[in-house]
């Protein structure tokens, strides 16, 4: 497995404990999470973004559902040499 996997298996474990809260994380509160840390070793993760199932169903009545249901779909993110 590369960076990028093992990376998102943990964050996922995260998310997977405390639904949502990777959510609210910023580059440098992903770079100091000592397991990403430690796997990272000189480098460090920019444009850090989670991407969720939000999608949208329009009912009969005129409203619309989150057919989702907001389940993690993705992290985007960059990986650069920490300089």
């Amino acid at each position: 497995m590369g960076w990028f996997d093992e990376i998102n298996k943990v964050l996922r474990v995260i998310d997977s404990k405390n639904p949502g809260y990777v959510d609210t994380l910023n580059d440098n509160d992903i770079n100091n999470i000592p397991e990403v840390k430690k796997l990272l070793k000189g480098f460090k993760i920019v444009n850090f973004s989670v991407k969720r199932d939000n999608e949208k169903q329009g009912l009969g009545d005129g409203t619309k559902k989150n057919a989702g249901g907001n389940k993690l779909r993705e992290f985007n993110y960059t990986i650069e040499p920490d300089i």
